[in-house]
């Protein structure tokens, strides 16, 4: 990876596996209200954590810095589960509730542009989580798409990218390590 990297923790109950997937580069942690924007700047990636103990709805409050530091850019951002819905959140995209929690392994389609990236074939993620972004943020691109819906967008011109899913667990039986590599390539 060679990134200088920074984690929100969302409260994920998957930081460590996080952790571990950002091997060596990973140079610090932080929790939503802890955030220094002009600190979080100087990396070279911020992660934002999957997390479910504060739903986004009606959290503006709590993820306020996170909001703050997704609009203004200035750092690459890649946001996973509940990452990617404050991302969408941060665009003015509503959360929709799933009426079940997805909690399995997916395939998931690269869209058009999405196959430019990450490759044509189907690939396979693990996924947990009850709410889902139903609509791309404006200026943001689908790459991929599963019978859920949206599975990982990114933005048109600033290196913002999200998934849906957890590129972080099961890496040995899932495609997310690659995903994750591919992403951070692209930052390059």
């Amino acid at each position: 990876m060679g990134k200088k990297i920074l984690i929100i923790n969302n409260l994920s109950g998957y930081i460590n596996q996080l952790e571990r997937v950002c091997g060596r580069n990973l140079k610090k942690v932080v929790e939503p209200g802890d955030i220094d924007i002009e600190q979080a700047e100087k990396y070279d990636v911020v992660f934002l954590s999957g997390g479910f103990h504060h739903e986004i709805m009606d959290s503006d409050d709590y993820y306020a810095k996170e909001i703050r530091l997704v609009r203004r850019a200035n750092v690459p951002i890649i946001g996973v589960c509940l990452g990617f819905q404050l991302i969408a959140h941060s665009y003015g995209v509503p959360i929709h509730r799933m009426p079940r929690v997805e909690h399995s392994t997916l395939v998931i389609h690269p869209t058009e542009l999405g196959e430019k990236i990450l490759g044509t074939e189907p690939l396979h993620v693990y996924e947990n989580h009850r709410w889902v972004v139903s609509k791309t943020p404006d200026n943001f691109h689908a790459l991929a798409t599963s019978k859920d819906g949206i599975e990982a967008i990114k933005h048109e011109s600033s290196p913002i990218f999200g998934f849906q899913f957890h590129p972080e667990m099961f890496v040995s039986k899932t495609d997310g390590r690659e995903i994750l590599h591919t992403i951070l390539a692209t930052l390059s």
